[in-house]
């Protein structure tokens, strides 16, 4: 899938494969009932979701559809990054999409290659598997070994 010589917001090259996830992500998300807005790496403005398309619609949602595009032909793993916000709007503003990182509902990525992963935080708590745990005896939560002994051997 090549390029289609047009530019995203960030100035980098759109690839034909960037806009088919843009397309489906959006049509995908729209269906929800909770998400008033959206936008995306790949687009100037934001997408406001028809009222009637979302009764509990409070969230706004930021995303790259696919993140790393360009590695698709050389067989490196791509993802979708997210962030959802809370929308004190019924039609979110400018202000909505900008928000304080600090405000963040959830964010995560989809990661797609030899195996496919999906990594969500609510701030408190880094999850990619049903059976993974933090450690309740601190607030710091580390996927290597640099901090390993916070934890027990357990």
């Amino acid at each position: 899938m090549g390029t289609l010589g047009t530019e995203n917001v960030q100035g980098e090259e759109q690839k034909a494969l960037d806009i088919i996830a843009n397309d489906l992500f959006i049509k995908s998300v729209q269906q929800n009932g909770y998400v008033a807005g959206l936008t995306s790496e790949e687009m100037d403005d934001v997408i406001e979701v028809e009222e009637a398309k979302h009764p509990h619609g409070q969230y706004i949602v930021l995303f790259d559809p696919l993140d790393g595009s360009s590695n698709v032909n050389v067989n490196i793993s791509v993802e979708t990054i997210f962030s959802i916000l809370n929308s004190e709007n019924a039609h979110p503003t400018n202000a909505d999409y900008l928000q304080a990182g600090t405000n963040q509902l959830c964010a995560g990525y989809a990661l797609y290659g030899t195996s496919t992963m999906l990594v969500l935080t609510t701030g408190l708590l880094v999850s990619s598997a049903a059976c993974m745990m933090a450690c309740t005896c601190s607030m710091l939560l580390t996927l290597n070994a640099a901090m390993s002994w916070l934890f027990s051997a357990a």
